[in-house]
């Protein structure tokens, strides 16, 4: 019975996942999608994949991650700590103008009441989550 329910876990908690994290980006954005792939989960890592779409100009893709490992243990997740994250394959695109720096992606996430606050590190400090280790690879297409 034990691992009738274990597999079950196993083979239905990625489709479950990944509709509600979907479900919750759309409501977050003002405009766009995004598709967020939940690759494996495990009791001490989970692989993930996301990328943003904009509906104003739809190519090139805003911002995308291929790869974003999640390392923890189970009873630290519970405390909202993840002792690392790596993100592989990332673009990022910026666009410059007149020596200002728009990057596309987070205009996504602007307020649905058209007030959008600038983007700042120290909403970092606002999650609810605190990671241990952060890696990131990929490029900055401007």
């Amino acid at each position: 019975m034990l691992s009738l329910a274990l597999l079950a876990f196993v083979v239905f908690l990625p489709p479950l996942v990944n509709r509600k994290v979907n479900q919750v980006l759309q409501g977050l954005m003002s405009r766009g999608g995004a598709e967020f792939r939940l690759l494996h989960v495990g009791l001490t890592r989970s692989d993930l994949s996301i990328v943003f779409s904009d509906d104003v100009s739809p190519s090139p893709a805003p911002a995308k991650i291929e790869s974003c490992v999640l390392e923890y243990r189970p009873v630290q997740l519970l405390r909202g700590h993840i002792d690392s994250v790596r993100l592989n394959g990332v673009s990022l695109h910026a666009v410059a103008t007149n020596g200002t720096i728009r990057i596309p992606a987070l205009e996504l996430f602007a307020k649905k009441s058209g007030i959008q606050k600038p983007f700042s590190l120290r909403n970092l400090k606002d999650l609810p989550v605190t990671v241990g280790d952060f890696q990131a690879e990929g490029h900055l297409v401007v």
